[in-house]
């Protein structure tokens, strides 16, 4: 009985490794089980191996530039290309994307995406890679961090996202993994209206998507403060936002004018910092110097990236 078992079991061998050389030679790359961590991906959607850069946010990091969003927070079209179009901005700052605002405002997904389909809102640079003092894209401060939100905006066509309260690298990597395309994360395919709005991007928007899609993450809570240097050490984050109102709001000290307030700033500043990653806040705080002799080295100025 043993015997006739094991010739069985052999048979059954022969005939799946058969069937599995007869489909390699047919041109089938997986011919194992359906697995994703053995699953060789197909050329389709492919990223170069040289990264091809039409971001206006990130080329503005690379180029050393100091940068704004300009804050657009209810629903007017008009005002949203006027204030994208003051670029660069009365300080003097070039204004790469917006920040339109669906966290503490009644903006929706019809509303902002008819906002960013305008021509306004998508200016190009003048090549892959090169710096454009006035070029920009739409950018957002979704509502929440679900999947509906983030893929709302991204479908829209943002390109940047000021994505608030995030509190530890574990949401951390699920916001990354909602918004990149695979394989880095799980964004589901439209077709959207952001393939209609960067339909000539070079390389072509879905390609090089993961490339320029830039994440600036909000640390706004003790909890945050706690994982920054954390979350800001993931490769796909862009940068950290040193939330100035609710580092007081959740921290207790006065903006601004208590040590223990600028503890919290300066912890979100030097995760970005010490990850290369762009530091961000309030443009109130632009050109801000910490004074506080507890906090040595003393005078301490900040040298931000970007700001609100």
């Amino acid at each position: 009985m043993l015997q006739k078992i094991a010739i069985a079991a052999a048979v059954v061998a022969a005939t799946l490794g058969g069937a599995a050389s007869a489909l390699a030679q047919a041109g089938l790359v997986n011919t194992g089980p359906i697995d994703p961590a053995t699953w060789k991906r197909g050329p389709l959607y492919a990223a170069p191996a040289t990264p091809i850069i039409w971001s206006p946010t990130k080329l503005a990091k690379a180029a050393g530039k100091e940068w704004r969003m300009i804050t657009e927070s209810a629903y007017d079209e008009k005002d949203y290309c006027t204030k994208i179009n003051a670029n660069p901005d009365e300080n003097g700052l070039v204004v790469p994307n917006t920040w339109t605002e669906s966290q503490h405002s009644a903006n929706d997904y019809t509303q902002m995406w008819a906002m960013w389909a305008q021509p306004c809102a998508f200016k190009p640079v003048t090549a892959a890679g090169v710096f454009t003092p006035d070029a920009r894209v739409p950018g957002e401060r979704p509502s929440t961090l679900l999947r509906r939100d983030l893929q709302k905006g991204a479908d829209g066509g943002a390109m940047t996202f000021m994505v608030p309260t995030v509190d530890s690298v574990e949401e951390a990597k699920d916001i990354i993994e909602q918004l990149y395309y695979p394989p880095v994360g799980h964004r589901m395919y439209g077709p959207s209206q952001a393939d209609k709005i960067f339909a000539n991007v070079p390389g072509g928007y879905r390609v090089t998507y993961n490339d320029n899609v830039a994440p600036i993450l909000m640390i706004e809570t003790i909890l945050a403060s706690q994982a920054a240097h954390d979350i800001g050490a993931i490769p796909q984050v862009f940068g950290l936002f040193a939330a100035t109102s609710d580092l007081g709001n959740f921290g207790g000290y006065l903006r601004g004018e208590d040590v223990d307030y600028q503890k919290l700033i300066r912890n979100s500043y030097l995760a970005a910092k010490d990850n290369g990653k762009a530091a961000c806040t309030a443009i109130a705080f632009r050109g801000i110097v910490d004074k506080f002799d507890l906090l040595p080295p003393n005078p301490y100025p900040y040298k931000w990236d970007c700001y609100q």
